[in-house]
């Protein structure tokens, strides 16, 4: 089903660093109504679509520059704040959502590396710069 519906994700399976990662991943992957739906029952796929992300990101980062604090903004279940948390531990993950549950999932089975916040309806981050 993967490779069919979603060819660009199972190309990340034809990386040693995609299985080493997903070996190493030990944060839980949320149940499909925990996650709003995404990739249905395709566990796999929300996990892949995830790290697809996070790479798209770390290629927009300059290489002189690692980074060490990521603000996730409508982070939701930690789809790709997993990602970063396990590729680096000593980087820092702010996820932000509006969605309770989504706080209390990565609350809850996220390591402490990352902090969540409650949004509002009416979002106001009192975060100093650098995190």
């Amino acid at each position: 089903m993967l490779e069919r519906e979603h060819p660009e994700l199972h190309r990340l399976l034809q990386q040693p660093e995609t299985l080493n990662a997903l070996q190493q991943d030990e944060i839980p992957v949320p149940c499909t109504e925990d996650r709003e739906g995404y990739y249905g029952e395709c566990h796999l796929g929300f996990w892949l679509s995830g790290l697809q992300d996070k790479l798209m990101v770390t290629r927009l980062i300059p290489a002189s520059k690692k980074a060490q604090c990521i603000l996730d903004f409508g982070g939701a279940s930690g789809r790709v704040a997993r990602h970063w948390l396990n590729a680096d531990p000593k980087c820092n993950v702010v996820l932000a959502d509006l969605n309770i549950n989504h706080i209390d999932y990565v609350s809850k089975h996220f390591p402490t590396r990352l902090r969540p916040i409650k949004l509002s309806s009416q979002p106001q981050l009192m975060l100093p710069d650098n995190c």
